[in-house]
């Protein structure tokens, strides 16, 4: 059997965001992500 590994797929994991949330939000989507964390702390 040939198991292939593909190396540096570990690597592109982005911890902070990992299901890539970042990227679909809109930027009202954003801003209202970021008062609502301002709020809570």
């Amino acid at each position: 059997m040939n198991i292939e590994k593909k190396v540096g797929s570990a690597a592109s994991f982005v911890w902070e965001d990992p299901f890539l949330l970042e990227g679909q939000l809109s930027e009202d989507e954003r801003m209202i992500r970021d008062a609502a964390a301002a709020f809570a702390a």
